[in-house]
């Protein structure tokens, strides 16, 4: 087991081999054991800074102010012999030191504490994007290039005000007691709880609401206003809003359907048997007669089978599977 004055021990240079091989197999152990470690070392370099004073021998000093007295004394009375306690060369003394730099350590904690902070929470221009979350428990996403201005806290307001420039979005905690105010140059937002996205550029704002109700009215012209549902967008363009939604779609009718002719089904059989089918005289008296069947990517005899129920077909085979000649056609609801 590695103790406290062992590491300053070993620090101070006075570590026995044996000891210096303990410290440093501990040391590599674990993580904790690594930063236990540098938390005594960076103490004990504290505490060796503190007690750095300026520090000198009694026995040589007093002996030099004996040699200044009798150079300016003639004469003068043997001296009592006295006893001298010299000042031990420094070692570190390390607990005493120790205590030192801790008690610099809380004095300037105490003072960064004490010290008065402002009212305010305030970021101008962020470098980077950034969250927050309010004394009331609100969530802001603070876009690059952002400013945002609001109180520490709200404990004895009646609304919760915030001033911005830029893009920031909103998760506010509902509280009906103190509604939440977000305002820009011109424009301004009033929720009571709600997800929103606010961004603006100059006196140009743009409100999209996720969530609940949102209230978008004009600084010196509260009376004008909108209110935006789920889902809204609207924009304040200096003169007015401006409805940012996607208009709503009407719906088209389905385009009729049209009724295939006779002849657009013998066009299609010529066209897949590479003209083995063939047409006789008696089929151009109901060329242009409604041929209601789905043909497209049918063989001929799947084509002719669908004919023949929609109308009294005469056909003569050929000799081959895809050689047949079509002689009459009369459709059945003649």
């Amino acid at each position: 087991m590695i103790e406290e004055k062992d590491i300053l021990t070993y620090l101070d240079g006075n570590s026995s081999a044996a000891l210096k091989e303990r410290v440093e197999a501990w040391i590599k152990e674990s993580t904790d054991h690594k930063e236990e470690f540098e938390f005594t070392k960076m103490m004990w370099e504290e505490s060796s800074a503190a007690a750095d004073y300026v520090q000198f021998d009694l026995e040589e000093e007093w002996q030099v102010f004996e040699e200044s007295i009798d150079k300016d004394t003639p004469q003068r009375k043997e001296k009592e012999p006295f006893k001298v306690v010299p000042i031990a060369k420094r070692s570190h003394g390390w607990r005493t030191n120790l205590a030192v730099a801790a008690s610099l350590t809380v004095l300037i904690a105490s003072t960064w504490l004490l010290w008065p902070q402002s009212e305010y929470i305030e970021i101008v221009e962020a470098a980077e994007e950034m969250n927050m979350e309010l004394e009331d428990g609100s969530l802001v996403n603070i876009k690059k290039g952002a400013s945002f201005k609001t109180k520490r806290t709200y404990q004895y307001d009646t609304k919760r005000n915030i001033t911005i420039a830029g893009e920031v979005k909103f998760d506010v905690v509902r509280d009906t007691q103190r509604p939440f105010i977000v305002e820009t140059e011109e424009s301004a937002v009033e929720v009571l709880g709600t997800i929103f996205n606010i961004k603006t550029q100059g006196i140009e704002s743009e409100v999209a609401n996720e969530e609940g109700l949102v209230k978008f009215y004009i600084i010196d012209e509260p009376e004008n206003y909108v209110t935006l549902e789920e889902g809204d967008v609207m924009k304040y363009d200096g003169t007015g809003f401006i409805d940012m939604n996607e208009p709503d779609t009407i719906p088209q009718p389905p385009a009729p359907r049209v009724i295939p002719k006779v002849q657009d089904v013998l066009q299609y059989l010529r066209r897949v048997s590479r003209g083995r089918v063939t047409f006789g005289s008696g089929i151009g008296d109901h060329i242009l007669a409604d041929m209601d069947i789905d043909y497209e990517g049918k063989s001929v005899r799947e084509v002719i089978r669908l004919m023949e129920e929609k109308a009294l077909v005469v056909v003569l085979s050929k000799g081959c599977p895809t050689c047949f000649e079509i002689t009459e056609i009369i459709p059945r609801n003649r």
